[in-house]
């Protein structure tokens, strides 16, 4: 457990309507939703919409329990996870971005890196200020980017739920009316009624962003502002996340572990965590200890050496004095006597300064020794506390062995593990072999689609080339086929006319025919004068078969051209159905149409004059022979 964690990271008891479960409060972690959670819990407990930590703190906070008793006392324990990097991401823009309750942060930040925060970049903010929490100044960073590890207790976890999981995950903790009313929907999002901002880079300070969120409510994206350093740096500052995260998920995707032994993984991975944050602290005390100890050893080893200096001098000065004794007594001149005793009282002088200064070392070496004897019973304490602490240590060496040895265990699965996916890779080796094969063949397949694309673009070109030629000469022919199909019409009109020209003439024929009868019988009457014209009357017989053989050749004459017409009209409509099939001969067959109308019309213009011309031929010869006869008679 990290050893400032009670300053920042309070845990806490949720207890109502069919509730109860153990909850680590870990800021920027839908933290804001737990305290929703706690409002609809106990409504009249604390005032506001959303309670304050201090609120839910003085009536849920857990307090005076060891791991193993909340271990012992809850059944659901729960921490929220979230990737470090968008957690970061997120501090910076709801504190630098948006300044949602940011006074202090921004105040502390500036502090920190000695300029106006507004002017950091997210490079900047992860290397200027996230990048503390691995110095002694860790305290001076926000709360809201402390690691998730150091919140942690050495307790079993059994729900470790990730951002993106929260409403599903608590949906078996709650009942699902108040799940739906606290978690469905997020509370406190940085991103609600934003819109993503379009220009911006990695060197885009704060102070714009600001200024974007402001005018247009944009807000950047973490892909816009990460560099691949400040990754890597956010990667480091928070490894103990990042393992915890690896550790997770390893543990998740086992399918073949039980619920228990699941348990067990996660508790073991926050207990190394903890542990190593406590051995982490004891070898700093130690540390911290040992240097105290040779600072009091080095002190205790300077009063010693003043005290033997002390003590030296002393011993000459007692030499010096017995020497001036020896001489005196052995003097035998009462000058040398004299001088020696001037010379002893200067030596008595000298040696009751001495003596005072004996006097004055002793005291201080008596201050000394007490000195000594204080740091030796210091030194005496610190090391008893030292022994206690390496006894500690010891323990905690036992714990850490027993961890190793449950963590060697835990390898032994990682490496079965490992064993299975190599063989799995093996099998995906060979998947990917027969895929590269597949590809290579569908690049060969793509490459001949690709091929046939090309001709059958060109064919489309061809054939819309061939189209728009073909409905050019369509329309030419649908106009020609117009102007043949009216040429057509006149000339039947034509033809009716003249049929009814010829009926009328046969008629008239016949009454010509009957009146010659008439007249031959008259005139076989009349005896003589009809024998005398009966050879006329046969040549007038002669001449009306003659006319009537000319009137029916006629007649068959333009029933052959009504045959050739229709006829030819059929041909023009085959030749229209050939045409649609045979886009290549269009141009030669239109002309020969347009040559065989042009001979049709010229055909037809023919028979209409002879057949006008032959009918008033016919006409005069019978009016003149019925003149004759008229005359005759």
């Amino acid at each position: 457990m990290f050893p400032a964690k009670k300053q920042f990271s309070p845990d806490f008891v949720f207890q109502g309507e069919g509730v109860s479960f153990f909850y680590t409060y870990i800021r920027k972690n839908a933290s804001t939703s737990f305290k929703k959670l706690f409002k609809v819990l106990h409504p009249g407990l604390c005032p506001g919409d959303i309670p304050s930590l201090g609120c839910m703190a003085k009536y849920a906070q857990v307090r005076d329990l060891t791991p193993e008793e909340i271990d012992r006392s809850f059944a659901d324990k729960v921490f929220v996870y979230r990737d470090p990097i968008d957690r970061a991401f997120s501090v910076y823009k709801n504190k630098l971005i948006q300044q949602d309750g940011a006074e202090d942060l921004l105040g502390r930040l500036s502090k920190s890196v000695q300029r106006d925060a507004g002017l950091l970049t997210f490079d900047d903010f992860v290397n200027e200020y996230v990048s503390l929490l691995e110095t002694d100044r860790w305290e001076d960073v926000d709360g809201h980017l402390y690691p998730q590890s150091w919140h942690l207790l050495p307790i079993t976890y059994n729900k470790v739920i990730t951002m993106d999981s929260l409403y599903a995950e608590m949906r078996e903790l709650l009942p699902e009316a108040l799940c739906n009313e606290v978690f469905l929907e997020p509370t406190n999002s940085t991103t609600k009624g934003a819109v993503p901002l379009e220009m911006c880079d990695v060197n885009c300070p704060a102070v714009y962003f600001q200024k974007k969120y402001a005018e247009f409510k944009a807000l950047p994206t973490l892909e816009q502002v990460l560099t691949p350093a400040a990754e890597a740096r956010l990667k480091e500052i928070y490894a103990d996340d990042y393992r915890i995260l690896e550790w997770n998920s390893v543990v998740g995707e086992n399918e073949n572990r039980t619920p228990q032994q699941l348990d067990n993984s996660r508790r073991l991975l926050v207990r190394l965590e903890t542990k190593k944050h406590e051995y982490k602290a004891a070898c700093e005390k130690i540390s911290e200890l040992t240097a105290r100890i040779v600072i009091k050893e080095k002190e205790a080893k300077v009063a010693q050496d003043t005290t033997d200096k002390l003590q030296q001098a002393l011993n000459d000065q007692k030499a010096s004095l017995d020497a001036v004794q020896v001489q005196l007594a052995s003097s035998k001149y009462e000058e040398q006597f004299s001088a020696e005793v001037e010379t002893h009282e200067l030596t008595r002088d000298k040696l009751a300064a001495l003596a005072e200064q004996f006097v004055e070392a002793e005291q201080a070496f008596q201050q000394a020794q007490l000195i000594v004897v204080k740091l030796e019973e210091k030194v005496s304490i610190e090391a008893e506390a030292h022994e206690l602490t390496r006894d500690k240590l010891a323990a905690l060496a036992e714990q850490l062995e027993v961890v190793e040895q449950a963590f060697q265990q835990a390898q032994l699965v990682v490496v079965k593990l490992e064993e299975k996916v190599s063989i799995e890779a093996e099998v995906h080796e060979l998947t990917r072999d027969k895929l590269a094969a597949l590809a290579e063949q569908l690049e060969v397949v793509e490459q001949a689609f690709q091929q046939a694309q090309l001709v059958v673009v060109k064919l489309e070109e061809k054939v819309s080339i061939e189209t728009e030629a073909h409905e050019l000469t369509r329309d030419k022919l649908a106009a020609q086929l117009d102007a043949d199909e009216q040429a057509l019409q006149q000339a039947q009109l034509t033809i009716s006319k003249l049929e009814e020209q010829v009926s009328a003439e046969s008629t008239a024929h016949k009454v010509t025919n009957d009146r010659l009868v008439e007249l031959a019988s008259k005139l076989e009457e009349s005896g003589a004068v009809a024998e005398s014209k009966s050879l006329k009357v046969g040549e007038l017989r002669g001449l009306l078969e003659s006319e009537k053989k000319a009137h029916d050749s006629t007649r068959s004459l333009l029933s052959s051209i009504s045959g050739d017409m229709q006829s030819r009209e059929d041909d023009s409509k085959v030749k229209e159905r050939q045409s649609l099939s045979k886009t290549k001969t269009l141009e030669g067959r239109v002309a020969q149409l347009e040559k065989l109308l042009a001979s049709s019309l010229a055909t037809q213009e023919r028979l209409k004059n002879s057949a006008r011309y032959q009918a008033g031929y016919h006409l005069v010869m019978a009016g003149k022979s019925l003149g004759g006869l008229l005359g005759f008679r």
